[in-house]
């Protein structure tokens, strides 16, 4: 860990704070701690796949995307943000929509 100072406007003072790094747990154990079990979907998740879609809500396909058996497709959403969905299925075809009812860039 470290404390950098601004000292004047591109210079700092940087210094060393050796003492807290006793109290820092292993990398290891820090690592173990940000896996998260993924095995159901918390209830909130559930609630919302079932939440009736608001008129507030944006789009992000002007209509249903539909993808072949294998095809590959990639998708513009918002002002820059891309994306690319694939239908990895040899056996059935796949239709696609998408909403954002709330939440911020």
């Amino acid at each position: 860990m470290i404390r950098a100072k601004m000292v004047k406007r591109g210079e700092y003072a940087i210094s060393l704070l050796y003492r807290d790094w006793q109290g820092l747990e292993d990398y290891a154990v820090w690592k173990r701690k940000q896996v998260v079990a993924i095995d159901e979907a918390p209830a909130d998740e559930a609630r919302m796949r079932n939440a009736p879609i608001s008129k507030d809500a944006v789009r992000l396909f002007k209509q249903l995307l539909l993808l072949g058996l294998g095809a590959t497709r990639a998708f513009v959403f918002g002002r820059s943000e891309r994306g690319r969905l694939s239908n990895e299925s040899s056996s059935v075809d796949a239709a696609f929509s998408a909403v954002v009812q709330w939440g911020g860039w």
